[in-house]
């Protein structure tokens, strides 16, 4: 049995939001909560780890470059990204019911 279209990785996800997709897509749909009416949801909550990943990345990156505890690190926007990006996740966890305990921890 082949997999949906739509349960297919999308071409044009970034690699850091494919990961997420093509580790809890399949299940999700055995589990009944991933279907073709909320996959778009369940893009967005991918690109939302994406970028989480992608900000925490350029952080510490930036925090290794400039030394550590000599001030500022400059690194103030990827911080402001990371916090919004774990706000707009949290909902989508809750609605594909990927904060229980029974999944193991999302992030």
């Amino acid at each position: 049995m082949t997999k949906p279209r739509w349960l297919q990785t999308p071409d044009d996800l970034p690699k850091s939001a494919a990961k997420y997709w093509d580790f809890y897509a399949s299940g999700l749909r055995r589990k009944g909560r991933l279907t073709s009416r909320n996959v778009l949801q369940f893009r967005q909550l991918c690109l939302l780890a994406g970028t989480i990943d992608d900000a925490a990345g350029a952080i510490g990156a930036d925090t290794i470059k400039r030394g550590r505890g000599r001030g500022r690190s400059g690194s103030s926007s990827g911080v402001s990204v990371l916090l919004t990006a774990q706000k707009q996740l949290a909902a989508l966890l809750e609605a594909f019911r990927l904060n229980r305990p029974d999944i193991g921890p999302w992030l």
